[in-house]
């Protein structure tokens, strides 16, 4: 009970908008960082123009694939993050939760959108996360969203909450340098000095805390690794998937496959094949083979961006 109590001291602030509930993290375990929020000032706030120029260029001139949203959203929303510091546009991060991440007594109730890679119909996530531009339209300041892997124009707030289809979902607005977050089912709690794990089937609740693109996250490449991932999932339902009829046995695995991004990464990265992914472990090859070019080509491109 005690850790439900602090966890509900993460809701602060609620802001009924449609039927989801705006939220401030005011507390944190210690695992990361308090994450902040700096409230715009009145000469970053963006025209429309401006802001559907920099959807614009993020959809069409970065090079990161929107079709694949299978999960990665954080990488793909920091790197995109990156190109918009570049050219100097104010903007922030926009994260939408599962309600039971931030309350056991909440019902879940995840985000959930239309596949824009054309296998499974639906996707569902624990959260979702974009980013965020502010536009003055005459005297009104209106929040919209960048967003491409869920659709092909700029996005209002409510547009955007709207199409994950989560009624009762949680989100917040944060600075756009805060990469990803921590929950409650990756760490163990102490109490007086004697460390308890969670139960393994007890869903992990946010703790307030949030991590910056440093560390192990950036050493290990996980932003390029990621954005290489989309990149070939959307070349393997082209190459392979698309042109298998549909009853092929060789359809289903990859399908299998290109639907599970931990699985499609251990299989770009040679490990953790199944014995159904074996079989075509020479079609494979050439994808693995580009999958370390196309990260090495990330990596150059973000780390200098980063500078």
């Amino acid at each position: 009970m005690k850790k439900l109590i602090i966890t509900a001291a993460l809701v602060a602030s609620q802001i009924i908008s449609h039927a989801q509930t705006k939220f401030t993290i005011t507390f944190n375990q210690g695992f990361g960082q308090l994450p902040t929020f700096t409230k715009y000032k009145e000469a970053d706030l963006l025209t429309t123009k401006q802001a559907e120029d920099a959807f614009n260029f993020i959809k069409n001139s970065v090079g990161i694939e929107w079709g694949y949203s299978y999960a990665g959203c954080e990488k793909r929303a920091h790197a995109a993050s990156l190109f918009l510091k570049k050219k100097k546009v104010e903007h922030y991060k926009i994260w939408n939760f599962d309600p039971m991440m931030i309350s056991l007594f909440n019902k879940s109730e995840k985000p959930t959108i239309i596949s824009k890679a054309g296998l499974s119909p639906k996707i569902s996530w624990g959260y979702h996360v974009a980013i965020l531009v502010f536009v003055k339209d005459g005297k009104e300041i209106k929040p919209m969203v960048i967003d491409p892997a869920l659709d092909d124009n700029l996005l209002t707030q409510e547009k955007w909450l709207d199409l994950q289809n989560s009624t009762t979902s949680y989100y917040t607005y944060l600075d756009s340098k805060w990469y990803n977050y921590a929950t409650t089912d990756k760490f163990k709690y102490y109490c007086q000095g004697v460390a308890h794990p969670f139960p393994p089937c007890m869903d992990g609740l946010l703790t307030g805390d949030f991590f910056l693109n440093d560390d192990v996250s950036l050493t290990s490449m996980w932003i390029e690794e990621a954005l290489a991932v989309n990149q070939l999932a959307m070349r393997l339902i082209r190459e392979i998937i698309n042109k298998e009829p549909a009853n092929s046995y060789k359809k289903k695995i990859f399908t299998e496959l290109v639907e599970n991004f931990n699985n499609l990464t251990n299989a770009l990265n040679g490990t953790n094949l199944n014995e159904d992914i074996k079989v075509y472990a020479d079609i494979l090859k050439p994808y693995q083979s580009e999958f370390i070019t196309i990260k090495k080509n990330w990596k150059s491109k973000l780390d200098e961006l980063r500078q």
